[in-house]
């Protein structure tokens, strides 16, 4: 997707852990990589991550709306 993540995921540029939870089935961590843009990583089960999205970035790097 062009994201540089090894540049993004420097213990220095680290702003939050969310460390795995067995009841919700995902982990997560944010990241600052330039004064104030921020990038969330996100990961788990498909089944719990998926509702909690209402869109994704397509391979243009544009919002695309889910749907079945």
């Amino acid at each position: 997707m062009g994201y540089d993540y090894k540049s993004c995921r420097l213990v220095e540029n680290q702003r939050k852990i969310f460390t795995f939870s067995s009841e919700k089935k995902m982990m997560g961590t944010i990241y600052e990589r330039k004064k104030g843009e921020m990038f969330a990583f996100v990961k788990g089960a498909p089944d719990f991550l998926i509702p909690c999205c209402s869109y994704y970035i397509d391979r243009n790097g544009k919002k695309a709306h889910l749907n079945e």
